[in-house]
Order: structure tokens, then C-alpha cells, then sequence
């Protein structure tokens, strides 16, 4: 997806090891915004994995922890983001990528985490909307596993994404979408 966003025009900085902690977060946006050259503008967020296992052999520790890196992660990368967008006065763009919401076993945290997320997405794109800040997802079985999805299926991510992102589209906020290939 970094490369189709790249071939836009964007430039592209990746953030490694997401945090959850508030002062890493505003740490990685200053080193974001002097290796780019200018303040960060688009935000794509792809998570925390949460691991595919039995619901009921999930501690409450490993469900916390899970959700907060993943959930809470988000959510502060996006409230940075937003806290610096909107002191500049400049409009500004997030796109979380979401693992599939297909329904199956070992999923509970996934699921669990998809439905807040969905919620967040549209709360963020009402809240933060009159300020010029879109906020929008894709849910894909392309994020759950990139490297086994089909050169086609990360290129339809990867279009989408460009086409989020940019002012073509500039009325979408508040959306989650798919995009995922029918099975044969």
C-alpha cells in the first residue's frame, strides 16, 4: 500500500513499532514531520494483531493488552493527528486498515475490536468533520494476511486506499469498507 500511496504523490513515512504510549506517539509524528519535510497530513493506521485463538482461553491480561495496543493505539495516533491538523489550521485525512470481519472461530478478540473500531471511525469522522479531518477504514482479508493476498487483491487495497485519501475523495468520512475477492 506504501508504494501506491508513493506513486500519488504522497510521501510515505512508516512508523515501526506503534505504540500506545502518548509521548512516542508525539515523538514519532516530530520525527514523521522532519524526515517528510513538512507536518504529516495523511494517517494510515493498520493495528495491532490480536491473534486467532479460542475465546475461552483468552486471560483478561492478553484481552487487555490486545485491545490496548490495537484500539487504544489507534485511537491516540489518531487524536495526535488530529490535535496537530487542527492547530495548523489544515485539513487532514485517516485511514485505519481492519483485518476482514468474517465470522469464524478463534476471532472473538478480532471481532470484538472490528465492531469498536467501526464505531470509532464514525465518531472521529462527526467529531473531527467541521475541522476538515476525514476519517474512514477498510476492512479486508488483504489486512489480515498481505503477503498470502494475490498481487491483484493488494492492488485493489492499495487503489482504494489512493483513492480515499485523495481529494477525489474529499466527501467520504465516517465509512468502513470492504474489499475483498469472491471465492471461487
Amino acid at each position: 500500500m506504501a508504494k501506491a500511496l508513493a506513486a500519488l504523490g504522497a510521501r510515505v513515512t512508516h512508523i515501526r513499532n506503534p505504540s500506545a504510549d502518548a509521548a512516542a506517539i508525539a515523538a514519532a509524528f516530530v520525527e514523521a514531520d522532519a524526515r517528510q519535510g513538512r507536518p504529516v497530513n495523511l494517517l494510515v493506521h493498520a493495528g495491532a494483531p490480536l491473534g486467532n485463538e479460542a475465546a475461552e482461553t483468552v486471560s483478561v491480561e492478553g484481552w487487555r493488552h490486545g485491545f490496548s495496543a490495537d484500539i487504544d493505539g489507534r485511537f491516540l495516533h489518531a487524536a495526535e493527528f488530529a490535535r496537530r491538523r487542527i492547530a495548523a489550521h489544515e485539513r487532514g485525512a485517516i485511514l485505519f486498515l481492519m483485518p476482514s470481519p468474517r465470522i469464524c472461530s478463534g476471532r472473538a478478540a478480532q471481532l470484538s475490536a472490528h465492531g469498536a473500531l467501526d464505531n470509532l471511525v464514525k465518531s472521529l469522522a462527526v467529531e473531527w468533520g467541521r475541522d476538515g479531518i476525514r476519517t474512514n477504514a477498510i476492512a479486508s482479508a488483504v489486512v489480515d494476511d498481505f503477503a498470502a493476498a494475490s498481487s491483484a487483491a493488494q492492488a485493489s487495497l492499495g487503489n482504494l486506499a489512493g483513492y480515499i485519501l485523495s481529494d477525489h475523495g474529499a466527501y467520504i468520512t465516517g465509512m468502513v469498507m470492504g474489499i475483498d475477492e469472491l471465492p471461487v
